[in-house]
């Protein structure tokens, strides 16, 4: 994630805004509008966390290889990320993760898979939810903010770091 946007964070932060949304707004910026509320969270994923080759948009399946990413396209071709070390942590099985964990200087996103989901079973990818990471303010609790739902979310996620070690987000 670029400093401007990391600068505008912590800009609404020092002013006292306590509004997710605000926060969220800054790290979205200058994100097109697009017709549903995927579709812009796809492209976010495309600036933040773009693949070599295409576009989170055009992806039906993710997997993970080792300790790498895949991202399997509609067209039969596949990708990785674009910078591999962003891909940090994921839940459930490697070739059927539940969740996956994407990092970027010292903010999370999660992508929750769930093909039976409320949005997922509507995703060609199965994407249930993305969720970013609230910027840590000295709390004992993570917070969360999804770009699908628009809504805070406070609960612990349980992944596992990609080379199979705990991880601790």
């Amino acid at each position: 994630m670029n400093m401007s946007l990391m600068n505008n964070i912590d800009t609404n932060q020092n002013l006292g805004s306590n509004s997710e949304a605000n926060k969220v707004a800054a790290l979205t910026q200058g994100v097109v509008e697009e017709s549903t509320p995927s579709a812009k969270a796809k492209q976010f994923l495309d600036r933040h966390f773009p693949l070599s080759q295409g576009s989170h948009q055009e992806v039906i399946s993710y997997l993970v290889y080792y300790t790498h990413l895949i991202a399997f396209m509609a067209d039969g071709s596949q990708s990785g990320l674009k910078r591999p070390r962003q891909f940090v942590a994921l839940s459930g099985h490697k070739s059927d993760p539940s969740c996956l964990v994407l990092k970027d200087g010292k903010t999370h996103l999660a992508i929750n898979i769930d093909r039976q989901g409320l949005l997922g079973c509507q995703d060609q990818a199965g994407v249930n939810d993305v969720l970013l990471q609230a910027m840590p303010h000295k709390q004992l609790t993570q917070e969360w903010t999804s770009l699908l739902n628009q809504d805070m979310l406070t609960r612990p996620l349980n992944v596992t770091a990609k080379d199979g070690s705990d991880y601790c987000l």
